[in-house]
């Protein structure tokens, strides 16, 4: 840990206004705070390490993982990452994401949220400041330090009944092999891979092509972005967005990346 944290905590203000003008809907902020735990633990080991690791009541959702601690300096600077080894491998960033995701779920959803990890706990709070005369509600942290307790922990509160069914919507848009909407594994590699789909339907708040409907998927860099017209799971790791604020892929998008992957696998059938 690189700073010292005093026995009443401290409050890190972020330079953020409460009213800077960007708006993720409820997927967005779950999946962006699920994907740090995911990008701890990559793709072969999350349904291991994570699956049973959360827990749902009373209006708070809590995830956690055992064994994977980091400072909570990475939360502080806009595109820090403490995955320096494989950044190219995984899509989320803890320095923007997590508070950009956390500004909205306490302004928009009227969310509480909290990350514990070694021996510091975090509350995400506002706190008033003063700006060329005026009085500016700005986003801020309030860390005090607990008891070491090995691992990394996330408590979001004051939750409605239905956020937990869009949480189970995002655990589904990760990429993983024990992914409910995953059939048979057809081909895999480090650059992507094609299973077949399974008989669960595509749910709906999942993101789609409007073109293709909800027949097929394609996850790219480890996240479903968009669908396809046939029967298959598409994936490919190394993707990179151009714009990114878009969300989801449009069907040009979709062509390319079968594109990629057709260069990438073996052919599956003699001719």
């Amino acid at each position: 840990m690189a700073s010292q944290i005093p026995k009443s905590g401290k409050i890190i203000p972020l330079n953020i206004v409460m009213t800077y003008p960007v708006c993720w809907n409820r997927y967005s902020i779950l999946r962006d705070f699920v994907q740090n735990f995911y990008d701890s633990v990559g793709a072969n080991q999350w349904n291991s390490k994570f699956k049973y690791h959360y827990d749902i009541k009373k209006r708070q959702l809590t995830m956690y993982i055992d064994d994977v601690e980091f400072s909570y300096e990475w939360l502080l600077h806009i595109g820090a990452s403490t995955k320096t080894s494989n950044s190219a491998q995984y899509a989320g960033y803890f320095g923007e994401g997590f508070k950009i995701a956390s500004l909205c779920a306490l302004r928009d959803c009227s969310w509480n949220v909290e990350m514990h990890s070694g021996d510091w706990k975090l509350k995400v709070i506002t706190q008033e400041q003063t700006i060329d005369h005026q009085i500016v509600n700005m986003l801020a942290y309030h860390v005090r330090k607990i008891q070491n307790n090995r691992g990394r922990k996330l408590i979001l509160s004051s939750m409605h009944p239905c956020d937990y069914e869009t949480f189970q919507t995002v655990l589904e848009s990760f990429y993983y092999p024990e992914n409910p909407m995953f059939g048979d594994k057809i081909w895999e590699s480090k650059y992507g891979a094609v299973y077949k789909r399974s008989k669960k339907p595509i749910h709906k708040g999942l993101p789609y092509v409007s073109d293709y409907g909800r027949k097929g998927a394609v996850f790219c860099a480890y996240q479903m972005l968009g669908t396809n017209p046939f029967d298959l799971i598409v994936c490919l790791h190394h993707y990179k967005k151009e714009d990114r604020e878009r969300k989801g892929l449009y069907s040009f998008d979709v062509v390319s990346i079968f594109h990629k992957l057709s260069y990438l696998s073996p052919p599956f059938f003699d001719t």
